[in-house]
């Protein structure tokens, strides 16, 4: 990265932002910010029968501040801002079920668009 692309970041990150990387609790407070190592983690959550652990290290824990409370397992850069803030995404969730001769997908999804979906 050269300097210059330093500075534009540095242009539109605000003090006090935090990263944006799943498990960091770093924040932004000046240009040594851009050079850290972030420790995050790399999995998502994952919650089974009464059971939450990351996808990435599978330390089981029944207490959900413990699961939130769990080190970084993936060392990295910082990601101020989010990779996609131009674009939405709208999570989706489906189920399906079948019978002799039919199969039925539901797709739920919040504020979804159907004329593009």
């Amino acid at each position: 990265m050269t300097e210059d692309k330093k500075e534009e970041d540095n242009d539109e990150i605000k003090v006090g932002t935090s990263c944006k990387n799943g498990g960091c609790s770093k924040t932004y407070w000046c240009l040594e910010s851009l050079e850290e190592v972030c420790v995050c983690q790399s999995g998502v959550p994952v919650f089974h029968e009464g059971m939450k652990y990351l996808s990435c290290c599978r330390r089981k824990t029944s207490d959900f501040n413990t699961l939130l409370a769990q080190e970084g397992s993936t060392t990295g850069k910082h990601m101020w801002t989010k990779k996609d803030a131009g674009t939405r995404v709208v999570p989706c969730r489906h189920n399906w079920h079948q019978t002799g001769g039919e199969v039925t997908i539901s797709v739920y999804a919040k504020d979804s668009l159907p004329e593009v979906s």
